[in-house]
């Protein structure tokens, strides 16, 4: 952290969407420059207010509020950012997360061709990094601003572990892919067919595989990870 934290000027900005108000979700145009205590509460330096933004609040309905902080409550407001940039990252990675597993779960169910199902899977998978992605980009644009070190939030390990998911969705597109063409070569053309229908879960390919004499571990692991 930088000197200059016992001394920041900071606000809190507050505000309140009515449900029925055209006003959008404020947070892609907070998240870089602010910090979020909660749902619709954000510490934000004083040089930093967005005020275009809480015109364009007023007007379609909305209502906000700007607190100025003590200079002297830097420090401790720097600590607060510190771990809600921390939360901000852990609740990315689960949603991520749970992300991954449903449209694994969209593959388990869904069997075509193998270039046909990579294609699919990775048409899933791209809007999930790309929102992580933007998120960390975000966070470190806010904590360099407040004057946090990345470490504090262990930015570098948020940043791994994106590129770990990205990884294992890699790896069950193609575990998944072969498994078809193992099918395939294993001469089970009813179950070949069924899977280009659409009508095969995984888990029954890997059953398939095994009946026949292959060896559906690397599927069963992948999916079962």
């Amino acid at each position: 952290m930088n000197q200059t934290n016992s001394n920041l000027q900071a606000c809190l900005l507050i505000y309140d969407i009515p449900e029925r108000s055209t006003v959008r979700n404020p947070s892609n145009r907070l998240r870089w420059r602010a910090v979020r205590v909660n749902l619709s509460c954000w510490v934000i330096r004083e040089g930093d207010i967005p005020y275009s933004l809480l015109n364009e609040m007023a007007a379609g309905g909305a209502t906000w509020h700007v607190v100025r902080f003590d200079a002297s409550e830097g420090v401790k407001l720097v600590r607060m950012a510190v771990e809600a940039l921390k939360r901000d990252i852990r609740d990315a990675m689960r949603r991520a997360n749970r992300s991954a597993d449903a449209a694994g779960r969209r593959l388990d169910q869904t069997t075509d061709n193998p270039t046909e199902a990579k294609r699919r899977y990775a048409e899933r998978a791209r809007p999930i990094i790309r929102r992580l992605n933007r998120l960390l980009a975000d966070v470190q644009k806010a904590a360099e601003r407040f004057g946090i070190d990345q470490t504090a939030i262990s930015l570098a390990d948020a940043h791994t572990s994106v590129r770990a998911l990205q990884a294992g969705m890699l790896v069950r597109a193609k575990a998944y892919a072969e498994a078809v063409e193992a099918v395939r070569a294993l001469g089970d053309e009813a179950m070949a067919n069924a899977a280009a229908a659409d009508l095969v879960p995984a888990g029954i390919l890997a059953d398939d595989i095994d009946e026949r004499g292959g060896d559906a571990s690397a599927l069963r692991e992948t999916f079962t990870a």
